[in-house]
């Protein structure tokens, strides 16, 4: 009788708070959704739009990103004569929500159309497309454009040449690591995730993307540093991909709530900085106009950094600064790269926009239009830039006739890389793009820093850009990096890490490991690059000395074999701190039984019994097991026990459970 009260009771508690909306979530919820409120939604739907419509439904507990994929997907198969369709979302899904997903789709997929996506209210937030709406036909694009295996190889090639080489992005190691140079602001150097989709409708793209950003989600930062997905389909096709993909992903990425976890950015081949009312309403992944790139490297200028090629970019008229500032965002193939919005905050820390932007200019003007095209151009056809000049004259002459008609009056041309330029007031002569180091200390720049040529000042000072800052130096302050040139394509010979190293000079602060093995330091060993001294020794700072070593007995160690060792010395470091604990905790177990043993012996030889310190909670235990009140205290019961019975008598609030 008493469990039939309580059980009643229950029942109607649980009712009363469903009715009320007390419980807000609750175990059952999920239940409730599919086996209620589903069939609910789906009747709704068949009154509004006809038995015959297809209902679709999100899965329960979807993560943001997935969400938004099966609504993409959704979207993708509208229309194709399956009549109306509906998509049911999940249980957290708000009217508001459900307003701004229709308005998305609406204004992506069917900005002109008729009739439109509407919101279904009821006992869950749906989606509902008309069977009059129609996706517009998809783009076809030719099987040779979407090779996945050699689309990622260009986006390999070009993530070298232009954010390691050209240093566009300070914080990519390398084509495989993103997130360096940041550690001490907590950012953890993780691989970069290439993803290729041979997607050729919005839809479908956008589907593809929020699958890759789901994957990334779910690594997290230390797993994954950021995304770069192609999307060969579109790389003939620059008007849909800023005017259609990158508004849509604006609004997806806002819908999602993600807005302030990912960061997105656009490239294409060919990419223009669209037109500044453009960016005005839609800035989300664009380069800067090139009005604010003008006036960065005019204030750059007025705070005393003039001279030389810096004077000559800030004297580039708007369609010069256009076409630098858009080769940024220049890929081989239509590209979307995510990143981590706060990384890219730490990155903030860490540089400042102004001079970064300032500094890749400069550094793409001193390679030159002509050489830039033509490394692009090499890397979309898979080839080397001396093969194209070779196998395609016929596009080398189009980009050189297309530059000759528009040279500047009064404006000399930057020398390109490898065009020999000379100082009247200098006794050297060097090479734009030459690495050279620095003899002498400066107050910014230490001795034997590594930094290349970016051209002659009007004062006949060398401009040269050293990581933590650009120079005018006198040429009798530096000196060439490596006096043997680079082996060229031609020699196709097969590249070692022994040659790599005789001919590649090695940054400072850069990690290196031991080639040759020293009496003091042993083979494998890594350390730190600290600069040149004046016989071409590279010195290296090992942990149980420095070294002064030839190029050959070094060799660069890739971002995974450096975090790797960190780990391994973290774990030595761990392993070491517990064996020394332990060693102590022996050591006072030792001393803590030879003191047992002297009082043993002490209370032998005097007759007496020895004293021992007992455990109070022990003999707690003990007393409970024997069924006796006892108290640590005193000699009075602190408690006694009780039947069962007599306890249920007393009203409590819990039944007795067994005998």
């Amino acid at each position: 009788m008493t469990r039939r009260r309580l059980c009643l009771g229950c029942l109607f508690t649980t009712l009363a708070c469903l009715r009320s909306k007390a419980l807000s979530f609750n175990p059952f919820d999920k239940a409730l959704t599919s086996v209620v409120k589903r069939p609910q939604f789906e009747s709704l739907v068949s009154e509004r739009f006809g038995k015959q419509t297809r209902v679709e439904f999100v899965p329960d507990d979807t993560s943001p990103a997935a969400t938004q994929a099966e609504i993409w997907r959704w979207a993708a198969s509208i229309g194709g004569g399956q009549g109306s369709m509906a998509l049911g979302l999940g249980p957290a899904t708000t009217e508001r929500d459900g307003a701004r997903l229709a308005e998305m789709l609406n204004d992506a997929l069917f900005p002109h159309a008729s009739e439109a996506i509407s919101v279904v209210k009821g006992p869950v937030i749906g989606l509902a497309a008309p069977a009059g709406l129609a996706l517009e036909p998809a783009f076809s694009s030719s099987p040779e454009s979407i090779d996945p295996m050699a689309t990622r190889a260009r986006m390999k090639n070009w993530v070298l040449r232009t954010l390691v080489g050209l240093k566009m992005c300070p914080f990519t190691g390398s084509a495989e690591i993103s997130g360096v140079r940041l550690e001490d602001l907590g950012v953890t150097p993780a691989p970069i995730l290439y993803q290729e989709t041979p997607a050729d409708s919005l839809a479908d793209l956008m589907s593809g993307f929020w699958d890759t950003a789901d994957r990334m989600l779910a690594a997290g930062p230390e797993g994954c540093s950021s995304i770069i997905l192609s999307a060969p389909s579109y790389d003939a096709r620059w008007l849909p991909w800023y005017r259609e993909v990158f508004p849509a992903l604006e609004a997806s990425v806002l819908c999602s709530g993600l807005g302030r976890t990912l960061g997105i950015v656009c490239f294409h081949p060919d990419y223009h900085t669209p037109e500044a009312e453009w960016l005005r309403r839609h800035r989300f992944g664009h380069m800067y106009s090139a009005a604010k790139l003008r006036a960065w490297a005019q204030s750059t200028v007025e705070d005393g950094g003039g001279g030389g090629l810096l004077s000559e970019l800030a004297a580039l008229d708007d369609e010069e600064f256009g076409w630098f500032g858009g080769y940024m965002r220049r890929s081989p193939h239509a590209m979307v790269n995510v990143l981590w919005s706060a990384q890219l905050e730490a990155a903030e820390l860490r540089r400042d926009s102004e001079n970064l932007y300032v500094r890749n200019l400069k550094r793409l003007v001193s390679r030159g239009r002509r050489a830039l095209q033509i490394d692009l151009l090499a890397e979309i056809k898979g080839i080397s830039a001396d093969d194209l000049e070779v196998k395609f004259p016929e596009v080398v002459l189009e980009i050189e006739a297309s530059e000759k008609q528009r040279a500047m009056i009064d404006t000399p041309e930057a020398p390109e890389k490898g065009e020999e330029v000379s100082s009247s007031n200098g006794p050297e002569t060097f090479t734009v793009g030459e690495k050279v180091l620095l003899v002498e200390e400066d107050e910014d720049v230490t001795s034997g820093a590594l930094g290349v040529v970016l051209g002659y000042t009007d004062e006949g000072l060398v401009e040269v850009d050293f990581p933590e800052i650009v120079l005018e130096v006198e040429a009798t302050l530096i000196k060439l990096a490596a006096p043997s040139p680079l082996p060229t394509a031609a020699k196709q010979e097969e590249p070692t890490a022994e040659k790599d190293a005789m001919v590649e000079p090695f940054e400072v602060g850069e990690t290196v490991s031991l080639t040759d093995e020293d009496e003091d330091v042993a083979l494998g060993t890594m350390g730190t690059v600290l600069g040149y001294t004046d016989e071409g020794f590279i010195e290296v700072d090992f942990p149980e000395a420095i070294l002064e070593v030839e190029a050959g007995d070094i060799k660069k160690v890739p971002w995974e074999e450096k975090l790797a060792a960190q780990a391994q010395a973290a774990a030595k470091a761990e392993e070491e701190s517990i064996d020394k604990e332990l060693v102590l905790l022996e050591q006072k177990v030792k001393a803590l039984r030879e003191a047992r043993e002297l009082a043993a012996n002490a209370a032998a030889a005097t007759g007496e019994p020895a004293e021992t310190t007992e455990n109070p909670l022990t003999a707690k235990r003990q007393g409970r097991r024997q069924g006796q009140a006892f108290d640590v205290g005193g000699s009075e019961p602190s408690c006694r026990k009780r039947p069962l019975a007599q306890k249920w008598e007393k009203g409590t609030s819990k039944a007795p459970q067994g005998p």
